[in-house]
């Protein structure tokens, strides 16, 4: 048996790139799980059930704002936050603060690189190596 490479292909996925029937089967399977919660979403619109959790509630504001002709976008946001326990919150806060504090680093690494790559080209044109590949 020839050894397994971490670019071996399992036979389970399909050889080729598109992405149509992943996404369809996606799309199927959130539809599903809609329908399954349709019922618990609608009692926690009328406010007969308090949303559970904090995907709950993002859905519950999202529909709510849609509805009312808000932006659902950020009342979903807002109702997770609201719906998310300590734990999610300060993991949420650690995240934006990691990527607040990266953001400059990761900013002079892509300068950085640019600069190399310039030094590189015109090194190479001045050596006249850029007719050879």
């Amino acid at each position: 048996m020839p050894a397994s490479t971490a670019f071996d292909v399992p036979t389970s996925l399909p050889r080729t790139s598109d992405l149509r029937p992943a996404l369809r089967r996606l799309a199927r399977a959130a539809l599903r799980y809609a329908e399954a919660k349709g019922s618990t979403w609608r009692d926690q619109v009328k406010g007969v059930a308090e949303p559970a959790g904090a995907t709950d509630r993002a859905v519950v504001e999202g529909l709510d704002a849609w509805v009312a002709d808000g932006n659902p976008a950020t009342a979903a946001l807002r109702g997770a936050w609201v719906g998310a326990d300590g734990k999610n919150k300060a993991a949420i806060v650690a995240v934006l603060l990691l990527a607040a504090v990266l953001a400059p680093l990761l900013l002079h690494l892509i300068l950085l690189g640019l600069r190399v790559t310039s030094l590189a080209l015109k090194a190479r044109a001045s050596t006249g190596l850029h007719h050879c590949v």
